[in-house]
């Protein structure tokens, strides 16, 4: 009996691990490699009037790593700044 209930927890951990895995493999997908992407593929083209990066809104895939590195984090700053911002005025303004 203690086998069956230790091969019961053991299986439900393991699905548990994978469904985990799953969630946040698609975080990272969606936001770093989707959301991020474009947000700062837009920043970084305002920022240098339309030069940079010469790959397309759609070229994450295409571009070098550097440039991937340097778009993401501009979008990922972009939320964080924005939620700080947000978050202050808020704030601010809560009576």
């Amino acid at each position: 009996m203690d086998e069956l209930i230790d091969h019961s927890f053991k299986l439900i951990a393991k699905i548990l691990y994978f469904l985990v895995r799953i969630f946040a493999w698609l975080i990272f997908e969606f936001l770093y490699e989707e959301i991020a992407w474009w947000l700062g593929w837009c920043i970084c083209r305002a920022i240098t009037l339309n030069s940079r990066p010469t790959v397309g809104i759609n070229g994450y895939d295409e571009a070098t790593t550097t440039t991937r590195f340097v778009v993401c984090f501009t979008g990922i700053a972009t939320i964080i700044l924005a939620g700080t911002i947000l978050a202050i005025y808020i704030s601010a303004n809560a009576t």
